[in-house]
């Protein structure tokens, strides 16, 4: 018995003085010093030895988007490094073109201070903000969409510009997915949802285009469309998507964190005939866009191309129907690829990108000559890029929001 706790005793002993050991060396490699950071030029302020840059700036109030949560998986973060060559890390390799990092560009959660360091960053990110918002209404949009309205600071509602997105940010949570009241029209839809169940156990924060009309804004309302993120069919163990999973449970007067607004998707200035490109919750940001041109008078024709999958999937039509009788020079088309025997649908069918290319690509005179703005899922995006190059519009032309989908 004394041979059993003498040894018990030797490997306590054993294991503190390695503990103890290991931060006596942490001391000594990563030492707790200062490291001043610059950005545009402005003031520096100092942050500490190894902190990751993204949390450096937010805890200066400098709040860059980061739908991923500093995993460095969204790309969003991104900030230009002056000065010294920092070499990319591989999350930077994949996210990063070739150009963009010759030109100095990283991801703010991938970088570690470990010496001064100088950035570039948007003025606009600059006047971004963390706030909270008071939910005053939802609704069901489509079986797997939901429209959230938000109460938001005058401050943050005034500087919207559309096009722009805030990262709303989720609690630790444990929700069942039979607590949500689901509109009696969709629920064959939920039949297979009710046993799904999200549980988080740290905050998490995603990003989501705003969808306000220049109306809502000067009621300080943000709009906000939030697509549930379901597992894959080939991958159905998968937890569903925390923030949307949790989206979807909140009510009419819940305050929820958020941060914003941030983005630099927008309508380019001048007369150049507009066409808008969408599918699922990429409406958010185009019909931002679209009732901002059409309230300030723009004079330029404007179409908005959409594309669902069946009626159950379209929503907001009745109003670009009739932005299309107050207004001759829009135009809306829809088309379904998948609509249903008893949809009743005698539009357009198939997708969108075709539609596209039939009814407009096909014989305008000069469709180099127009913007495009394109937001929606990844293979919309890329069909629509096909059949854009096809008809010889020049990159240049072409403007898309990559995470509104």
């Amino acid at each position: 018995m004394t041979g059993v706790l003498a040894g018990v005793v030797l490997l306590v002993t054993l294991v503190l003085a390695l503990s103890t050991a290991l931060l006596i060396a942490r001391r000594r490699l990563v030492p707790d010093l200062p490291v001043a950071v610059t950005v545009n030029d402005r003031a520096p302020f100092e942050s500490r030895f190894g902190t990751d840059l993204l949390g450096a700036l937010a805890a200066q109030d400098i709040l860059l988007p980061a739908a991923c949560g500093g995993a460095g998986t969204c790309g969003q973060c991104r900030v230009r490094v002056r000065g010294e060559i920092v070499a990319p890390m591989p999350a930077e390799r994949a996210r990063l073109s070739r150009a963009e990092r010759r030109q100095g560009m990283h991801l703010a959660c991938q970088i570690r201070l470990r010496a001064p360091l100088t950035i570039e960053l948007p003025e606009a990110i600059l006047g971004a903000r963390g706030f909270e918002g008071t939910v005053l209404r939802t609704r069901f949009l489509t079986p797997l969409i939901r429209e959230i309205v938000l109460d938001a600071p005058p401050d943050v509602t005034a500087s919207v510009k559309a096009g722009a997105f805030v990262s709303l940010t989720a609690p630790p949570h444990d929700l069942g997915f039979d607590a949500i009241e689901v509109p009696e029209r969709f629920s064959e839809d939920w039949a297979e949802l009710r046993a799904l169940r999200a549980i988080v156990t740290a905050p998490v924060t995603r990003a989501y285009s705003i969808a306000s009309t220049p109306a809502d804004r000067r009621q300080g309302q943000l709009v906000l469309l939030i697509r549930l993120a379901l597992p894959p069919p080939d991958r159905p163990r998968l937890p569903p998507g925390a923030v949307s999973s949790w989206l979807f449970h909140v009510k009419e007067g819940a305050r929820i964190a958020a941060s914003g607004p941030h983005g630099d998707f927008r309508a380019q200035q001048g007369t150049r005939e507009m066409v808008l490109v969408g599918g699922g919750v990429g409406m958010a940001p185009l019909r931002a866009i679209i009732h901002e041109r059409l309230d300030q008078g723009a004079p330029q024709p404007i179409s908005f191309w959409y594309g669902a999958r069946r009626r159950d999937d379209l929503f907001y039509a009745e109003e670009f129907t009739a932005l299309t009788r107050h207004h001759p020079n829009f135009r809306f088309e829809v088309a379904l690829s998948d609509p249903r025997p008893d949809d009743g649908w005698e539009g357009r069918t198939g997708f969108v990108h075709v539609a596209l290319r039939e009814g407009f690509l096909r014989d305008h005179p000069e469709p180099e000559a127009c913007d495009y703005y394109l937001c929606g899922p990844p293979l919309m995006i890329a069909a629509v890029m096909g059949v854009l190059n096809e008809a010889g519009v020049p990159p240049g032309r072409i403007f898309f929001d990559d995470f509104g989908s």
